[in-house]
């Protein structure tokens, strides 16, 4: 019988997430499984409402923005430099899917592994992050894509009063990068 970490929430052991490709494609299926341990004394952890697979893609950009202005003229001239940090974020796509609604609420004891699958869209941008080191006004910019396996409870459920929201969760982030034509590469 699995028996779960010390947590917040009785009957609450962990979340694990697989894919089967270390990176994909834009347009590619996306095949995995999330890995739900449960190991309450009763044998059960009750009031769960679903348990949904959420995928999305996001893109986030950060820069300092710099400037000058001049004010009077002659010895009264006086310059000020100013600056903004600017942020950007857009969510490229997004996709939810409910891979279980337990009967009655109730998840047995054990390790309890369900498969999903979706396609990515056609024309997406690849992973990418970049950032310069130990300097305070660089720019970052950042194309992530990511998987997510939510455990929902419902109304009533003691967990909710011991976990921020309604749900517990796991995050694990996959790569996607853009095709290239080794046939068509100059040397």
């Amino acid at each position: 019988m699995y028996v779960p970490p010390t947590n917040t929430c009785p009957g609450l052991g962990e979340i694990r997430l697989q894919v089967e490709k270390p990176f994909y494609l834009p347009g590619e299926t996306v095949n995995g499984k999330a890995y739900f341990m449960i190991g309450s004394a009763t044998g059960q952890l009750e009031g769960v409402a679903g348990i949904s697979i959420h995928i999305e893609g996001d893109e986030r950009a950060e820069y300092t923005r710099h400037w000058t202005t001049t004010s009077g003229s002659g010895k009264n001239r006086r310059t000020k430099h100013h600056s903004e940090r600017r942020k950007m974020s857009m969510n490229l796509f997004q996709i939810r899917q409910t891979v279980c609604q337990p009967l009655n609420g109730i998840v047995a004891n054990g390790i309890h592994d369900l498969t999903f699958s979706f396609t990515l869209p056609p024309k997406v941008p690849s992973s990418m992050l970049y950032s310069v080191p130990g300097t305070h006004h660089s720019p970052i910019v950042a194309i992530t894509y990511s998987i997510k396996a939510m455990l929902h409870f419902a109304e009533g459920n003691p967990c909710l009063a011991l976990l921020k929201g309604r749900e517990f969760g796991k995050e694990k982030l996959f790569i996607v990068r853009e095709p290239v034509d080794f046939n068509n590469i100059a040397v």
